[in-house]
């Protein structure tokens, strides 16, 4: 496709540098009852299940962006260690799409590498060894899960794990914030696709309550706007259906407090001895 194709369908379908408006909480214990999920506000009266999605992160100014697509930080460096291998073996590429797919496919060839030669279990999807693993597929949210850089988005049907999400590591200053998003189930596409891979083979992705997103039109975002997109520049997801809650970041710890009580820790959420021991030591900070 041209450039011109790339801007019309990017004008078609994105709302370019949309921010959603924040929804501020001063309690910790407010912002956990808004996120109930019996109240009718996420789940209506006649309904069985939520039909809305969170996730939870540390600094509200983040956008709902890939760990593989941020243009700075630890993931980005690794993106760029990536693509100075494929560079270096196959030579420049002409479309910045292409050094992108093939970077991010770098990166979980070599955990698929590191797994197998583990022998730890493999979904069933995968390609054989040295083959060429797709960053969508339960492969892909396999690598997400444990901190691979990848193009999906982890989600959860549970808010209060995206709660626990949200809680910021380390020291942070006083006056920022932490944030809970939500978005509707529905129609998301063109733009993006909410995908559910069976959990039985991924622990964590049971734990949490896990589920991806996977945005679908990145080629042509990239190819018009030379970056990539944020979930809430999605026009297929409207104004009603994506929703920013956000608490200080000095409220965290009465935050994390209260999750425990409701058995919301990291020992729950990805079971084993470490995230048992991170679990205790979080209770003196």
């Amino acid at each position: 496709m041209t450039l011109a194709d790339d801007r019309t369908a990017v004008e078609r379908h994105f709302r370019l540098g949309h921010q959603v408006a924040a929804e501020p909480y001063t309690s910790a214990l407010e912002f956990l009852r808004a996120l109930d999920p019996m109240d009718q506000r996420w789940t209506p009266a006649t309904a069985r299940a939520c039909r809305w999605v969170f996730r939870g992160q540390a600094d509200a100014r983040w956008g709902l962006t890939p760990s593989a697509w941020r243009g700075a930080g630890k993931s980005a460096n690794r993106l760029t260690a990536a693509r100075g291998r494929v560079v270096a073996r196959r030579g420049d590429l002409p479309h910045a799409w292409e050094w992108q797919d093939l970077a991010e496919r770098e990166l979980l060839r070599d955990f698929l590498d590191v797994v197998a030669r583990e022998g730890l279990p493999l979904p069933p999807d995968m390609p054989a060894v040295g083959g060429d693993p797709h960053p969508v597929s339960e492969f892909g949210a396999l690598a997400q899960h444990y901190g691979v850089p990848t193009r999906l988005l982890d989600f959860t049907r549970d808010p209060y794990v995206g709660a626990f999400w949200a809680l910021p590591e380390g020291v942070h200053a006083e006056d920022g914030a932490l944030a809970v998003w939500a978005v509707r189930e529905g129609k998301w596409q063109p733009g993006a696709e909410l995908v559910a891979y069976a959990k039985d083979r991924n622990r964590n992705l049971l734990a949490q309550d896990g589920v991806v997103v996977h945005m679908t039109m990145a080629d042509h975002f990239i190819g018009a706007e030379g970056r990539l997109p944020a979930l809430e520049e999605c026009k297929a997801i409207g104004e009603d259906d994506i929703v920013k809650l956000t608490l200080p970041w000095s409220k965290a710890g009465e935050m994390r407090r209260l999750l425990e009580v409701r058995g919301v820790t990291r020992a729950r959420l990805m079971p084993g001895y470490a995230s048992a021991a991170t679990t205790s030591l979080a209770r003196l900070t």
